[in-house]
């Protein structure tokens, strides 16, 4: 979030879009280990490939 407010974007949409980037790379992961099988550290890795392809 605070990487896309130094960006230049409203402080209100960068939480919101920080919010939606978060759930998408758990939903990915999710799909692909099952919802209880990956570390929480993984969401942070999956979080350049959904701002790189939403």
């Amino acid at each position: 979030m605070t990487g896309l407010a130094a960006r230049g974007a409203p402080l209100m949409q960068s939480a919101l879009w920080g919010v939606l980037v978060h759930a998408l790379a758990g939903q990915r992961l999710a799909e692909r280990h099952g919802r209880l099988g990956f570390l929480a550290r993984e969401i942070l890795r999956e979080i350049s490939s959904v701002m790189r392809d939403p």
